[in-house]
């Protein structure tokens, strides 16, 4: 899956048709899970645009291919009053998923410190960082289910982009230990989409493992869009259809098929009378 397929930036929307086309890529490639970004800074909190209003069906893909699209908003952040006001707004609301670019070390450090709920952190890698990487620490992010974010486009910009590209998603790789970590597109040009197999060797250069950056193409981007709809609607995401388990996930469905084979077994089970004390002791 592609969460970060760009659609809007600088307050530049693309057409309907364009839209088409950039989805249609993404399916060709062998993506069936689609995220549509729309990028806007921190001072455009207070007039957020209205999510993209498309839907599966209007893409002629074949009966075969069966894709999902989901709206996402990505903001910038610089300051944390910011913040304050994005978790207010009722349109962010909308958007399937919410992710987060700080700006600053100030933000950097409240996103760390779970101050405020996000699905996706992500980064612009093409500058100097001017984060310390050495003294950030991801364990809660990590434990809350939030994803970190590498786009692999902005290493197609420029050799001085692709250097600290690199550089800096490694040294994040080796913060998280290779967890939680998601690989996306992150641009609206055709040139720079890449497949999911190409992306997942690409997650090899970073230094994740084998497993993990598999998990980063295809897994990972599962998990962010269940924790969407957990920060969103807490009592009604705490259950989960069997038709949503991951294959590692299909013993929950086991089990509790077997427990209620179990209970039903207790309950036509004659319950045996224990008040007399001397029937009690035969039986026993």
């Amino acid at each position: 899956m592609d969460l970060n397929v760009i659609i809007e930036k600088d307050s530049v929307r693309d057409s309907h048709e364009e839209i088409l086309n950039k989805v249609k890529r993404c399916v060709k490639l062998g993506f069936k899970e689609i995220g549509l970004s729309v990028c806007i800074d921190g001072s455009q909190v207070k007039n957020i645009p209205i999510p993209p209003q498309m839907s599966s069906n209007q893409i002629d893909i074949g009966s075969r291919n069966k894709i999902k699209l989901y709206s996402r908003l990505n903001v910038a952040v610089d300051d944390g009053l910011q913040l304050h006001k994005l978790g207010q707004s009722p349109i962010a609301k909308q958007y399937h998923l919410l992710s987060l670019e700080p700006k600053t070390e100030k933000v950097f450090t409240q996103l760390l410190g779970g101050n405020f709920d996000c699905d996706i952190i992500t980064f612009d890698f093409t500058e100097k960082s001017i984060f310390s990487w050495r003294k950030a620490n991801f364990s809660l992010p990590i434990s809350r289910g939030i994803l970190l974010e590498i786009n692999y486009s902005q290493a197609f910009a420029s050799q001085s982009n692709r250097h600290n590209l690199f550089c800096y998603g490694q040294s994040l790789v080796r913060k998280t230990k290779g967890k939680n970590i998601l690989l996306s597109s992150g641009t609206s040009h055709f040139m720079f989409f890449r497949g999911p197999y190409c992306v997942t060797n690409l997650g090899l250069l970073f230094g994740l493992k084998e497993n993990q950056s598999r998990d980063a193409v295809f897994i990972n981007g599962i998990n962010a869009i269940r924790h969407s709809q957990v920060r969103k609607n807490p009592a009604a995401a705490a259950v989960v259809l069997a038709d949503e388990l991951l294959p590692c996930e299909k013993w929950v469905e086991k089990e509790l098929v077997t427990t209620e084979v179990t209970d039903q077994q207790k309950s036509l089970s004659p319950e045996k009378d224990c008040s007399d004390p001397k029937r009690a002791k035969i039986d026993s």
